[in-house]
């Protein structure tokens, strides 16, 4: 989507510019475009762009947006045994600021509103558009909705070999990193909730098409069977009802672009809850979590872009390029 239309154009002050970019995407029409020119702008809090706008650097390279109160810069030594990678600093030996640079997305922390959710009563079939649920009110048509399914893991025989021949925690489509007893490396339970619902890691965001009776239909196929026999739901976004209490109704139409992003110590750019938005011709680097992460969206297109050089390339989500979580 190529917007023409500048609603307000802004130069970096030389103090931090945070509050003066959120002000003026508040103030700005949708389906205009905010402009950033070239320059270094100091974002030590994060900018919400919330609505269908875009915000548009002079180029990346040439606009940067910094968090100089998160994630360090790698050293100038080279780390011994490689071909001229710069070592990285230990985010455990300094503190920071745990926030990203752009949030597109309604809320810091959206999610879906549990008390929303309504069983599937009948299999949802791979590449069908449309599922039954006990009680469609509330599901209208153009809302975007969460469909999952419980993992149904139990502990099962490890392969041979395994250290202490211990059982692993899977289903027949999911495996966890889990065992019984545990193993050297193993997430703890918790992590079943780390990247989506509670256990429900089979999962997908749709667009709903049209509500007849209790029947919903989406704008797009299912992507893989979805099972009453494991408690598959349909669950809605709201403004309020979300774990963090948050708006979680989806952003549409917005965009970023021609920029650099740099210091995130939360992810640098993230897509919460964003459908049909975009990140173009951005370079971000020297973050902590994720350069890009996709989260809880439908149809969020990253392009044209150079994402390189976390600043702490450790497993473990310390140095992600590129995530998609919660049904992306």
């Amino acid at each position: 989507m190529n917007r023409t239309t500048i609603c307000a154009t802004r130069s970096p002050s030389g103090s931090d510019d945070s509050g003066a970019i959120q002000s003026a995407i508040d103030n700005c029409p949708v389906d205009e475009v905010l402009m950033l020119n070239s320059g270094t702008f100091i974002v030590n809090n994060y900018v919400l762009v919330w609505k269908g706008i875009t915000l548009r650097g002079s180029g990346a390279g040439k606009t940067t947006l910094k968090k100089t109160n998160g994630a360090r810069p790698r050293t100038s030594q080279v780390d011994a045994g490689t071909d001229g990678i710069l070592k990285p600093v230990d985010p455990d030996n300094y503190a920071y600021d745990a926030q990203p640079i752009i949030i597109v997305g309604p809320s810091r922390w959206p999610g879906p509103d549990d008390s929303t959710s309504q069983n599937l009563t009948m299999d949802g079939t791979q590449g069908a558009m449309s599922i039954t649920v006990a009680n469609a009110s509330g599901f209208a048509v153009g809302q975007f909705v969460l469909l999952d399914e419980l993992s149904g893991a139990t502990y099962q025989p490890t392969p041979a070999g395994y250290p202490n021949n211990s059982q692993v925690l899977r289903g027949d489509r999911v495996a966890w990193n889990i065992h019984n007893p545990s193993g050297p490396g193993d997430d703890p339970t918790e992590a079943k909730g780390w990247f989506s619902r509670f256990d429900r890691p089979t999962n997908e965001i749709k667009e709903i098409a049209s509500v007849s009776g209790n029947t919903v239909t989406f704008t797009s196929p299912l992507a893989i069977s979805y099972r009453t026999g494991h408690t598959a739901q349909l669950t809605r976004y709201t403004l309020t009802g979300s774990q963090s209490g948050g708006d979680s109704v989806h952003v549409t139409y917005a965009g970023v672009e021609n920029l650099t992003a740099t210091g995130g110590a939360d992810g640098a750019i993230r897509f919460e809850n964003a459908a049909y938005s975009w990140a173009k011709n951005v370079e971000v680097t020297q973050w902590l979590g994720e350069g890009v992460a996709i989260d809880g969206s439908f149809r969020v297109e990253l392009r044209d872009s150079y994402i390189h050089t976390g600043s702490w390339p450790e497993p473990g989500g310390a140095g992600y390029g590129i995530s998609h979580a919660n049904a992306s």
